[in-house]
């Protein structure tokens, strides 16, 4: 298409709006730039309630500190548009019994489980650093980063060290998919991972986690051993989101997951997948899934409905 054509129709909302609308219901590219707004995630989620109310999301927080909604020292935390979710049930693991139980007092989680988890169960030294987001049961890398920056090694600077009790996860969670996972915990994501019973993954759409490229806490697994890992699981990067504050080098991030399309049969597994892929924006994703899985909508109609609201 000539470029001067092009950038006309990409200038008249609704000429840009119709030719998009078409491109993504047939599954390829939109002439203009489409993006999902917080809008359209609320418009979708009013469709779900609507229309699918029998969809069930557990939501499971890895590190519940600050709420559900902000369960994730991330960049890019999703999790807040669920409040208006009718149908969950949400759960979170948090050790502290303060914390565990002024959670449960507002009305942050459905279910707290008070327990510090790990790959066995046992006991571990909790490491307290200077910035208690940087703490946990690996010891930080110190010596790693202050090569980078003093002030970096200064946040994971121990200043106190404690021993805690920690639960594997098959004594920590229940006989339940757990659809959504978000882990903010940083160092041990790989060893909790690694020992979680194969029917979490079978039952997982989505899990999102922090981690690092370089190891910010000594033994680490880094990126690469956790692509590897969920690669195994027959889950797939959907989003990787770099944290800034570290100079704009490509250290921290987080990682989300989805189980592979190739597992869908169902149409609660198949919004369950659509309502991440808005939630992240991430619109050719939702308009591949829609177009892919037309058949497991009961009919036409509702199938061209929920067109409207992606």
């Amino acid at each position: 298409m000539n470029e001067i054509l092009k950038n006309f129709l990409k200038s008249i909302p609704l000429v840009r709006n119709t030719l998009n609308d078409y491109q993504l219901s047939h599954n390829k590219n939109g002439i203009a730039s489409y993006r999902i707004t917080k809008r359209k995630i609320q418009r979708f989620i009013d469709l779900l309630n609507s229309d699918y109310p029998q969809v069930h999301i557990n939501l499971l927080c890895i590190g519940a500190r600050g709420g559900w909604n902000n369960c994730s020292i991330a960049v890019q935390n999703i999790w807040g548009v669920l409040t208006n979710f009718n149908n969950k049930t949400t759960y979170g693991i948090e050790p502290e019994p303060s914390e565990a139980e002024r959670l449960l007092k507002i009305g942050e989680f459905d279910k707290i489980y008070p327990y510090a988890i790990y790959n066995h169960t046992g006991h571990e030294t909790l490491y307290i650093t200077n910035w208690i987001g940087c703490s946990g049961i690996t010891e930080p890398n110190t010596e790693l980063l202050r090569q980078y920056h003093p002030e970096w090694a200064d946040w994971w600077t121990t200043k106190k060290i404690a021993s805690v009790q920690v639960k594997a996860p098959q004594d920590i969670l229940e006989d339940i998919p757990y659809d959504y996972c978000n882990s903010g915990l940083m160092g041990p994501e790989y060893e909790i991972f690694s020992a979680m019973p194969d029917s979490f993954f079978q039952r997982a759409t989505c899990i999102q986690l922090l981690t690092h490229a370089i190891p910010f806490y000594k033994n680490q697994h880094t990126f690469g051993d956790i692509f590897n890992f969920f690669k195994d699981k027959n889950f797939i990067p959907i989003s990787i989101v770099k944290n800034p504050l570290f100079s704009d080098l490509e250290l921290h991030h987080t990682l989300t997951f989805v189980k592979s399309p190739t597992e869908i049969k169902t149409l609660d597994q198949l919004l369950k997948h659509c309502l991440i892929g808005m939630m992240l924006q991430k619109p050719y994703y939702v308009s591949y899934l829609l177009n892919k899985f037309r058949s497991l909508f009961p009919n036409k109609q509702a199938y061209r409905k929920i067109w409207h609201y992606v």
